[in-house]
């Protein structure tokens, strides 16, 4: 399968001249994981693909791992990284990997459900809560780096799987931080919030540092007539190298839902009040991660997480309002920015 280009997918091609996926791995890689590939059934294919994130060109040494040395999985940041020097594993290193056991919960006869695959904006059933974890300004190209994946599967899928789109469909994708990124995660949000009830929700997961990627979300959320009622910061990552620095170690969790009053405001009222829902958010952050240190235990928050409770504390302040300063919020989040012209976030 030959690589398309993209803003991910350009490394290989331009760094080593990789023009197809399979040039990616090394040849004993290319045999073990054909046989894999060819013998393993339908529920074993999961297993596969974690043995081909772990058996490319593109792992890296771990010299400090295991007492001995190891290798870091191919996207363990997400990218497409081309080395000079690379890992190979042992079949004795990835049979953990072939056998791995994962926790799954069955789901009970009296529990009927379907599975779609289809943009947002084409919703046609009405569902009482929905979960997101929206694109953040291009973070992770998923729509190129998961080719990776589909090249060794879309020509022999399982019978299972044989009535998948074995495409990662980039042109449906989300993409970018300009005009189109804000009016395609509009079209999404508010048809979301069309097919939910009033007393309904939605759950948003977001991580972004920048300041300008919250002031769009913002803007998201007040256009698809929601509101933030809660937002809980949660601590995902457990790997200490990527929990140094300043590196996010956790995920806002966001609370949405339709935004019945039209409560009004003025600027200066809502500073105060934002300082104040800041002040209180950061407090509580800084006072459990004091608390777990007195223990004895690894700090939980980086100054860049601070930084982002702090966003999420302001978002819940803000959206609350449907008009400030007389500005009817709908209108002024939907109007197209203007370069150099303010908005009001």
């Amino acid at each position: 399968m030959v690589i398309e280009a993209g803003d991910k997918t350009d490394e290989p091609i331009r760094t080593r001249g990789w023009t197809h996926w399979h040039h990616l791995f090394h040849p004993r890689q290319l045999l073990f994981l054909s046989l894999v590939n060819k013998y393993s059934l339908a529920e074993g294919k999961f297993n596969f693909l974690q043995c081909m994130n772990h058996l490319s060109k593109l792992t890296r040494w771990r010299p400090q791992a295991g007492g001995g040395g190891g290798s870091a999985a191919t996207f363990d940041n997400q990218a497409l990284n081309t080395l000079y020097n690379y890992p190979v594993r042992a079949t004795g290193s990835i049979e953990n990997i072939l056998a791995a056991q994962h926790n799954h919960c069955g789901i009970s006869e009296n529990v009927s459900f379907v599975v779609n695959s289809h943009p947002a904006p084409e919703l046609d059933v009405e569902n009482d809560i929905y979960i997101t974890d929206p694109p953040y300004g291009d973070a992770v190209k998923y729509e190129e780096i998961t080719e990776f994946f589909i090249a060794w599967l879309r020509k022999n899928p399982p019978k299972e799987f044989a009535h998948w789109t074995w495409d990662s469909r980039r042109s449906l994708a989300v993409k970018g931080e300009d005009e189109g990124f804000r009016t395609g995660m509009v079209a999404a949000y508010r048809k979301m919030a069309q097919k939910m009830p009033d007393n309904g929700l939605q759950v948003l997961m977001f991580t972004h540092q920048s300041g300008a990627i919250w002031a769009d979300m913002a803007n998201i959320i007040w256009a698809s007539g929601l509101q933030v009622t809660a937002a809980w910061y949660v601590v995902t990552e457990t790997d200490s190298a990527l929990r140094g620095g300043s590196n996010v170690k956790g995920t806002i969790i966001l609370i949405l839902r339709k935004r019945h009053q039209a409560l009004e405001t003025f600027r200066d009222d809502l500073g105060w009040e934002i300082e104040e829902a800041v002040k209180e958010q950061v407090e509580s952050l800084i006072g459990l991660d004091k608390k777990v240190r007195s223990q004895g235990a690894e700090g939980l928050y980086t100054d860049a997480d601070l930084q982002m409770a702090g966003y999420a504390a302001a978002l819940k302040v803000l959206t609350a309002y449907s008009r400030i300063d007389g500005k009817d919020m709908v209108t002024e989040a939907e109007a197209p920015r203007q370069k150099g012209k303010k908005n009001f976030c």
